[in-house]
């Protein structure tokens, strides 16, 4: 469903993105975790269509990058680490807006709307302008809104990124779900308890590149380390050695 196949992304001033090769199948979460500036974000762009790669593919549902990358923001829900709303229309008013762009027929539209609004219990909040929300509440509109068009796929960037604990085990319900409702999600983390929570597969990145991938019990496995958190600072304390 999520594909990167042999992807790099040569970039000025910021890490690299070197030879990454990986796959996120339909109802399957995998985490990509790193340090600050690991080119995770880089990374995630390049697969959602935002970001052109220097060389390399990557192809999500069905749709390459290198062939119509503009497809693919119609395949895939995309929440951004360091997304910005405007500040005026209220997030009733974004959502009837991103569903006329994305061609959605009004009565279909209408009750895609509502589901998500109550889905994400932002019933009594819908019709205050967004930059009134909290940080909590914008991530949950973030989040239903990439959800609006039903797409097979989710990239999400930091999606628990400066929540507190309570709005933060929302989010990730919320990722559970849309997983079992068979999405391939790829998200971005530096959180390890949200990757232990979520992820059913991990990529550990560092300096643009994958130093490891698998299941928790692999990557643990690999290091000889007894937990999770273990194993990951043994992988980059080796790569920084």
């Amino acid at each position: 469903m999520i594909e990167a196949l042999h992807l790099s992304k040569n970039c000025q001033g910021s890490t690299s993105i070197r030879d990454v090769t990986f796959s996120v199948s339909p109802g399957e979460v995998v985490g990509i975790l790193g340090p600050q500036g690991a080119g995770k974000t880089t990374l995630l762009r390049m697969l959602a269509g935002i970001v052109v790669p220097s060389s390399g593919e990557g192809i999500v549902a069905g749709v390459s990058t290198s062939v119509d990358p503009f497809r693919i923001k119609n395949r895939v829900g995309y929440v951004a680490g360091d997304a910005t709303l405007p500040s005026q229309p209220t997030a009733r008013e974004l959502l009837w807006q991103r569903g006329h762009l994305q061609g959605i027929p009004s009565a279909e539209l209408e009750s895609r709307v509502e589901a998500l609004i109550t889905a994400f219990e932002l019933e009594k909040h819908a019709d205050q302008p967004v930059a009134t929300l909290s940080a909590e509440l914008r991530q949950r509109f973030n989040l239903a809104r990439s959800l609006l068009h039903d797409p097979p796929a989710l990239i999400l960037d930091e999606p628990t990124h400066a929540l507190d604990m309570m709005s933060g085990h929302f989010v990730l319900m919320a990722i559970r779900a849309a997983r079992d409702a068979g999405k391939a999600v790829l998200l971005a983390t530096r959180s390890l308890s949200d990757a232990e929570y979520l992820c059913d597969r991990v990529l550990l990145m560092n300096q643009g590149q994958v130093v490891d991938q698998g299941t928790l019990s692999e990557v643990c496995a690999h290091t000889g380390a007894r937990t999770f958190a273990e194993a990951v600072l043994r992988q980059f304390q080796l790569r920084s050695a």
